[in-house]
């Protein structure tokens, strides 16, 4: 009985062993991956679930706190929205404005850069909005 789920086990490993990717794969995916980059690029800085939403938030250029942008956001937590203004600051889409009053007040608003991304939002929504 134990010989038999030796070889059971045995007869596994062989068939899981995976041949290597050819060169030509490779090859095509690099270029591939090279023809996207654009893409890449995009979906790196406003991929995710939250980022267009915080976008489509901010859309009118104007300086807003941040408990205006959750509400607009709706059920967002506040890690999530710290974290995404966050990583919207690191890539240039969204400014951050810390005032010296007294409470602390700090504004956000969207970059030149991301202001030039409205019209796509607003193709993405009219799309949207032609589903079923």
């Amino acid at each position: 009985m134990k010989a038999e789920k030796a070889d059971k086990k045995e007869k596994k490993k062989k068939g899981k062993k995976k041949a290597a990717p050819s060169p030509a794969v490779t090859v095509d995916r690099t270029a591939h991956l090279l023809e996207t980059d654009g893409m890449e690029k995009a979906l790196s800085c406003i991929g995710g679930k939250w980022k267009l939403r915080i976008l489509w938030a901010m859309q009118d250029g104007e300086e807003q706190r941040y408990s205006e942008i959750k509400r607009k956001v709706g059920t967002i937590t506040d890690v999530m929205l710290s974290q995404s203004l966050k990583e919207l600051g690191s890539d240039g889409l969204a400014e951050r404005k810390q005032y010296d009053d007294l409470p602390p007040r700090v504004t956000y608003r969207l970059t030149p850069d991301a202001l030039r991304l409205v019209p796509v939002l607003h193709l993405l929504s009219d799309w949207g909005s032609t589903l079923e």
